[in-house]
């Protein structure tokens, strides 16, 4: 399968109503927040539903992937983890387990 690699050069804080989006990568931390709906976020090959009130962490450099469920409404918030130099450390060559 192939990914392909984003790049965000500034932090990004997006509102989508919908959040399907190919198997992909990037370098910065991605912070999802459930606003509304329910969906399915893939991240290292394991698959999570998620519905409102739910927040998902996405580490930089782990490939991930979402399939809409039904009437979703999200926040998003894209950002280097250079930009929390207390955290940076934490994030670097790290997965969650």
């Amino acid at each position: 399968m192939e990914y392909f690699h984003e790049y965000f050069a500034e932090p990004k804080v997006l509102h989508r109503r919908a959040i399907a989006f190919a198997p992909h990568l990037h370098a910065e931390i991605e912070i999802i927040a459930m606003r509304n709906g329910s969906a399915s976020v893939t991240a290292d090959g394991r698959t999570y539903p998620v519905s409102r009130g739910d927040f998902i962490l996405i580490f930089p450099n782990v490939v991930h992937s979402y399939s809409v469920g039904e009437d979703v409404d999200t926040g998003k918030f894209i950002f280097n983890p250079a930009l929390i130099p207390e955290l940076a450390d934490a994030f670097r060559g790290r997965r969650p387990k």
